[in-house]
């Protein structure tokens, strides 16, 4: 089992620099149709991930932890914001989810979600966004 930190999608990446704002100059994808990618599904099965989405119907981002206990669980987590923002189409824009970041590592059961890595990258976004 490796403990290996991975990036898996960063939309900055194209761009060659790191950008303040999520909404200019963005490399996004839409995570409906990235989910979906065979390869992509593989490469997030038992990770433990920190991810930054933001739905396109609301001008929010959203960030948070996904597969908490492992095997498949970090894609049902994602794939819930597909059930509830459903894919962009030409007929409505509103709808889908972009990705603008993911990253994690891999599951594991001895560690508690408090002591993760992934938990600790949480906690300091949602303590740098609250804070004034």
């Amino acid at each position: 089992m490796s403990n290996t930190w991975k990036v898996y999608f960063d939309y900055r990446k194209g761009s060659g620099r790191r950008l303040r704002s999520a909404y200019s100059d963005t490399q996004t994808v839409e995570l409906g149709p990235w989910l979906d990618d065979e390869k992509n599904k593989q490469s997030i099965y038992d990770q433990r991930l920190f991810y930054v989405i933001k739905p396109n119907a609301e001008q929010v981002v959203k960030f948070g932890i996904a597969g908490t206990r492992g095997k498949d669980g970090a894609w049902g987590r994602l794939h819930q914001y597909i059930n509830e923002y459903g894919y962009t189409s030409d007929l409505n824009r509103c709808l889908g989810v972009q990705l603008l970041y993911l990253d994690g590592n891999q599951y594991s059961k001895t560690v508690d979600l408090t002591s993760s890595l992934v938990f600790k990258k949480e906690l300091a976004c949602k303590r740098y966004f609250r804070s004034d």
